[in-house]
């Protein structure tokens, strides 16, 4: 019993950040400062002058006990975005300048989740375990804030174009936008349910992805449902870029059918497939948008 006891009294004693491996962490958490820090990552000086951060433990181990990726820790200053790796990775700190930011990305589904930034130097895609998101979602609302220039356009009302937003879509807007920020102009095109033969012995269901494409006073963004081709049901990924990134809105031919494409700097670009019955919602959305990109 004595013996229990001890270790029961060292194990609530208080433990030196130091002397911890960062690799047993399984939760993500938010840095507010700098001694909140994983001791086993090697900070530069310069980058400990941020505003927030946070920690992204490394990937469960797979069947063979490999880990797709090492624990990483996202910094964010008022002029740039940090990425670090723990050592043992060795991968390259990566610093971003907040001017070259040209858009971000976050998907979640179920478990899966990641955010993305794609600047001039290409796009870097950083994975977690949604078990652990709100220090993420937190640390990307306040790099909205603080990358997103606010516009004054109080005289355009806010215009809908397409279907009636779904539940689904509806918490997502809300959950996308920020305080004070007014939606000028949307478009919305529902995941729909196709009923089509399978091996021509039996009819089977699948369900198109849903598309919600918005113009803020500051962003421009899309949210939708759609993995590797296919709809998820659980969760959804939402892109943004500031309105100074993005340089047209068009209709596209694509193959068969049509896209709505959004280009942005850098080259890189966002298609939202159009079906048929959307094509003159979409084509008034992208007339009414465009006024506000320019």
């Amino acid at each position: 019993m004595e013996g229990n006891a001890m270790k029961l009294r060292m194990a609530l004693l208080p433990v030196a950040v130091e002397s911890v491996d960062s690799r047993s962490y399984i939760f993500a958490y938010p840095i507010r400062c700098p001694c909140e820090l994983p001791g086993d990552f090697v900070i530069p000086h310069r980058l400990k002058h941020f505003t927030q951060g946070v920690f992204l433990p490394r990937a469960e181990p797979d069947w063979f006990g490999r880990r797709a990726y090492p624990p990483r820790v996202v910094l964010l200053s008022q002029d740039w975005l940090a990425i670090l790796a723990h050592p043992a990775s060795g991968e390259e700190t990566q610093i971003v300048p907040l001017r070259e930011l040209v858009s971000v990305e976050y998907g979640h589904f179920l478990l899966l989740g990641w955010i993305s930034f794609a600047s001039p130097t290409g796009i870097r895609v950083l994975s977690f375990n949604t078990r652990t998101s709100r220090p993420v979602e937190d640390l990307l609302s306040l790099l909205s804030k603080q990358w997103v220039p606010s516009f004054e356009r109080h005289e355009m009302t806010c215009e809908s174009f397409g279907s009636a937003l779904e539940i689904k879509f509806q918490n997502a807007e809300r959950a996308a936008l920020e305080r004070e920020e007014r939606v000028l102009a949307r478009f919305f095109n529902p995941g729909r349910t196709r009923k089509h033969r399978a091996w021509g012995l039996f009819r089977v269901e699948s369900r198109e992805p849903g598309d919600y494409l918005a113009v803020t006073d500051r962003r421009l963004l899309w949210i939708t449902d759609r993995y590797r081709g296919y709809s998820e049901r659980y969760g959804s990924i939402l892109r943004s870029a500031p309105l100074g990134n993005v340089i047209a809105i068009s209709i596209d031919l694509a193959g068969v059918g049509r896209e709505i494409v959004c280009r942005l700097k850098c080259g890189s670009s966002w298609r939202i497939p159009l079906p048929a019955n959307q094509h003159s919602a979409g084509a008034s959305f992208v007339e009414r948008a465009l006024p506000c990109i320019r």
